[in-house]
């Protein structure tokens, strides 16, 4: 189901936007059913999550009724697969206009004398206590469970809970009765507006409200106040009776293009959004301003002071004048560099192409999995580019190796990231959960790899060393200039803490809702504002990088290369810290195999950020260094 998140907080703009990777489909009664109009409305079961415990898992690891008949399970992508989405046929049967009252789907016995009953009611225990939902979907959209509150139905939860323990705000697994929710109510509303030409209705919703019923042996009755309640032992032979009801609505006021609306209404946060906007907007506004100064005004006066021939006028020249002989001396390890920065332009490239089709609407989450599936080939396919800026970087510093280089441009950072997955997949798999990637995935990620990234690495790095090397402005001296002493905020660590505040400044809010989304499922559905703040947080990068930058070129400091990459990259530091502080603080995981998985894939997305945006302030500062000493006249 962390698909469903993810793809609604990377695919929505505005109010009622038309979701382009989606079909319309239409229903009508058994009556009048065709090949274009269809009765049986298809209803699938998903994975079942919980905010507590990091693990998913599939429907049938619980004893629930499931489907026997002859329908086929759609086939998974890979994007499906990675995220740990599950889908199987629903046992529960619904037809187009027809209403069900109280019907049996299936029975299912336990027995104290038998072990296996004993552990498939202990495994139902165990999501209750943990807070487990059944994530279902009809027509492809999510029933959501809903409860009063002031006289108004809010939907309460993205899915449908288990159970809950009696007389008990928070279940634990001590306690020592559970309730179960063996009986749902569905409300499906369909439009079927006469005035619009079409072969019959579209669903626009389905909600869903949860009971739990002691139903008797001999009879199926929902009229039973008495609710069915697990005991924490088994003393006696007993039986679970699964039941449900359907009832349609009209409502010819919802179009099938803005169905996913009334889930944006109870999950939305829009001041705090516009909030982080505004911020960002405003951060960025006032770095325009500094790096204006920087370039108009004190530039201006350092290179016009710098073009004049008189002795007066010479012997007042800037600080970062006076370092022109050593300001492209090679950086210490620059292969590194290089491949470091080669691989943040794919990010950056990979990371641009996605958030602008999400904002656009083009991957939507009714083509479920596509935002994984676009991501991981886009970035494969990008690897042109991280070859070909990696072999520009590379021989303007005056290197040699370009088939290490080059692969070390391919393996690097995505070994390192297939690494920790595959660390993380261990523990998932131990677990038997529906989020561990099959040994078959895995190979056949690898074979991608193989296939696509390291040809089209080889084919940007060859011809980025086919290019003539980068000229510098000015001649690099044999014997290094020696250092002085610098202030605070331009010594080395803390002048890279402070450039990191900023961009961290301009992402922190929409980071607490991606991590909120993806522990905690809630939904958070604004790629239009996360595409906004992105191209902020890349603007807030380079002007702090530049900043601080030219902060240190004024006290003589010419160690800017790695300087440089480190400032745009040590916004992911805050990252981290905030990430332990919202496991900390704003989560309700819980146990170690959670945490554990928190923190592993809390590290790939500080890695993630930290390689793309210490990329972008090494690619401005890189820019600006050599725009500012080709304005001066170095006799």
């Amino acid at each position: 189901m962390m698909v469903i998140h993810l793809q609604l907080f990377f695919s929505y703009f505005g109010h009622a936007f038309y979701l382009p990777g989606g079909k319309p489909s239409f229903y009508c009664s058994k009556s009048t059913a065709t090949l274009s109009c269809k009765s049986d409305i298809p209803f699938m079961v998903n994975t079942l999550n919980s905010p507590r415990v990091a693990e998913p898992y599939e429907y049938s690891s619980f004893d629930f009724c499931q489907y026997n008949g002859s329908k086929v399970t759609p086939a998974e992508t890979i994007g499906q697969i990675l995220i740990g989405d599950r889908l199987a046929i629903s046992p529960y049967t619904i037809n187009f206009l027809e209403d069900i009252n109280c019907a049996k789907v299936c029975t299912k016995f336990y027995s104290p004398n038998n072990k296996d009953s004993i552990a498939k009611l202990d495994r139902l225990k165990y999501g209750i206590a943990k807070g487990y939902v059944n994530n279902w979907l009809i027509d492809n959209i999510p029933v959501t469970e809903t409860y009063q509150l002031s006289s108004h139905t809010v939907i309460k939860w993205l899915g449908l809970h288990i159970g809950t323990c009696k007389d008990e705000e928070i279940c634990t697994e001590k306690s020592s009765r559970y309730h179960l929710f063996n009986h749902v109510d569905i409300i499906i509303s369909y439009n079927n507006d006469s005035s619009v030409k079409s072969p019959g209705a579209n669903i626009v919703s389905a909600v869903a409200t949860l009971r739990s019923i002691n139903h008797q042996s001999n009879e199926v009755s929902c009229n039973i106040k008495e609710p069915y309640i697990i005991k924490d032992k088994l003393t006696k032979n007993t039986s679970i009776i699964y039941t449900y009801s359907v009832h349609f609505k009209r409502d010819n006021l919802t179009s099938w293009s803005s169905r996913w609306n009334y889930i944006l209404k109870s999950h939305s946060h829009p001041t705090i959004l516009w909030f982080s906007l505004l911020n960002s907007i405003i951060l960025a506004i006032l770095l325009c301003g500094c790096v204006a100064m920087v370039l108009v005004k004190t530039l201006h006066k350092d290179i016009k002071c710098c073009c004049c021939s008189s002795p007066e006028k010479s012997a007042s020249e800037p600080g970062w004048k006076l370092i022109h002989g050593d300001i492209f001396r090679d950086p210490g390890k620059k292969m590194l560099l290089s491949v470091l920065s080669g691989n943040g332009i794919q990010l950056l490239i990979t990371s641009t192409i996605t958030l602008s089709l999400a904002c656009f609407g083009i991957l939507s989450p009714v083509s479920r999995g596509s935002l994984v599936t676009c991501a991981l080939f886009l970035y494969l396919l990008s690897s042109v580019f991280a070859g070909y800026a990696s072999a520009r970087i590379y021989k303007a510093t005056g290197g040699k190796n370009w088939k290490t280089m080059t692969l070390m441009t391919f393996f690097l950072f995505p070994a390192l990231v297939i690494g920790i997955f595959f660390l993380l997949n261990i523990l998932v798999w131990a677990k038997q959960s529906s989020s561990a990637i099959p040994f078959g995935t895995f190979v056949a990620i690898i074979a991608l790899w193989f296939g696509i990234s390291i040809p089209m690495t080889f084919i940007g790095a060859f011809f980025g060393f086919k290019k003539n090397a980068i000229q510098y402005p000015v001649e690099t001296n044999r014997i290094p200039r020696k250092i002085g002493p610098s202030s605070f905020i331009v010594k080395k660590w803390s002048g890279i803490l402070i450039g990191g505040l900023l961009p961290f400044g301009c992402i922190f809010i929409p980071y607490y809702f991606i991590l909120s989304s993806i522990w905690i499922h809630e939904i958070f559905y604004a790629s239009g504002f996360l595409f906004a703040i992105f191209c902020i947080f890349v603007v807030t990068i380079a002007e702090t990088s530049i900043c601080l930058c030219y902060a240190h070129l004024s006290v003589e400091n010419y160690h800017w290369w790695w300087r440089s990459f480190l400032t745009g990259g040590s916004c992911s530091f805050y990252m981290l810290i905030y990430s332990i502080y919202f496991v900390s603080v704003r989560s309700h995981l819980i146990g170690g195999t959670s945490i554990f998985l928190f923190i592993g894939y809390s590290i790939f997305i500080t890695t993630f950020v930290f390689v793309l945006s210490g990329s972008i302030g090494f690619i401005s500062c890189y820019y600006f260094v050599r725009k500012i000493y080709s304005a001066i006249d170095v006799a």
